[in-house]
């Protein structure tokens, strides 16, 4: 089968070459467009033709013929819509096609190529575009051979950048695991190396050894204890798997101790370092007298009272010192102020009924 512009091409091909001088440019270095050179379409090619051989090497460039094709090429009818013609196609027909035995090959040998038995030509030389030259590189057979020069059938010119899945499958702890990757295509050099790991034991490294699709599952060598350290003290944590980092230490970080309600040193005592938290308090004077304790302050620096002074009130006749001013029943001592003042010396009845005291608050 031979393809030009999507076309099928079908009947008896002829191999008689009639032009020595074109038998030999076709065995010379090929300039790009001239007749064997490689293409992807017809104005590739001076002639307007371009071909694809059996074998997906990619295309080459053509040109029609009278049973007067070089040699390792064949004159073949080609079906176009708008007339039937004949053009030279590299006389490959078996290269790379799947095979199990040299019988399947007309002629041909069956190389292990891609994993798998593919048809090869015998050749002295000159092969089609995309394939050389070499020997049986397994030693099964003598002589030389039409190989694809990528080393594989199924990364072509054509496919040159093309990327395709790959996998490797391994034993983890008796069950068997593939990991999936991907290849990449070269013209030249062939498939690249799969990027798929072996599968293998878990470890803590933040990949998916084991290829359960799972990164870092079931890592042996966390959960004991260890330390954080630094300057400010020691606090314990636990070893757990932080994935690239491997192991590493998770808990509390010492800092210089604060007035927070924590141990932040870690040295077993809380708030240490603040002498008085908790001892009583008061705030305000008089009847403004508030009872509390000492705690931390809002920026754990330091002690504060949690009392809160009362409201004053105006000085009452009472031994209370209601205004909260440091002085008890001000008012109703002043002499100023008042005829009898507060303390003052005072007398009830006359004569021999005189009695001596002093002034005190009445009873409202």
């Amino acid at each position: 089968m031979i393809l030009v512009a999507g076309v099928v091409g079908c009947g008896s091909p002829s191999r008689t070459p009639t032009d020595a001088s074109e038998e030999t440019t076709v065995d010379a270095e090929i300039v790009a467009g001239e007749f064997g050179g490689a293409c992807s379409k017809h104005t590739d090619c001076a002639s307007g033709y371009c071909v694809d051989p059996i074998g997906d090497t990619g295309g080459v460039c053509s040109r029609e013929c009278n049973d007067d094709c070089p040699t390792d090429w064949e004159c073949r009818n080609v079906e176009l819509p708008q007339a039937d013609l004949k053009l030279c196609v590299p006389a490959a027909p078996q290269l790379c096609l799947v095979c199990a035995n040299d019988a399947e090959c007309g002629g041909g040998v069956c190389l292990p190529i891609d994993g798998g038995g593919r048809c090869a030509t015998p050749c002295t030389d000159q092969c089609a575009t995309g394939y050389q030259c070499a020997p049986d590189a397994s030693g099964m057979h003598t002589g030389s051979y039409c190989q694809p020069v990528s080393g594989s059938c199924t990364c072509s010119v054509a496919m040159d950048g093309a990327m395709r899945s790959c996998s490797n499958t391994g034993d983890v702890a008796g069950t068997e695991r593939t990991c999936f990757g991907t290849q990449i295509c070269s013209a030249a050099t062939g498939w690249s190396t799969c990027t798929a790991n072996a599968p293998s034991a878990e470890t803590c490294d933040g990949e998916d050894d084991d290829c359960n699709f799972v990164i870092d599952d079931e890592v042996s060598g966390g959960g004991g204890a260890c330390q954080i350290t630094n300057g400010a003290g020691s606090c314990t944590g636990v070893l757990k798997c932080d994935g690239v980092n491997g192991f590493q230490c998770f808990g509390q970080t010492p800092a210089v101790e604060a007035c927070n309600g924590f141990d932040d040193d870690c040295d077993t005592v809380v708030d240490d370092g603040f002498a008085g938290l908790g001892d009583g308090c008061t705030a305000g004077i008089g009847a403004c007298q508030r009872y509390g304790s000492r705690r931390c302050n809002s920026l754990g620096t330091g002690l504060v009272c949690s009392a809160i002074a009362g409201p004053t009130s105006a000085e009452s006749c009472n031994q209370i010192d209601d205004d909260c001013d440091n002085s008890t029943d001000e008012t109703f001592k002043a002499p100023t102020l008042m005829t009898n003042p507060l303390g003052s010396v005072c007398a009830a009845g006359l004569g021999v009924c005189t009695r001596y005291g002093t002034n005190i608050c009445r009873t409202d």
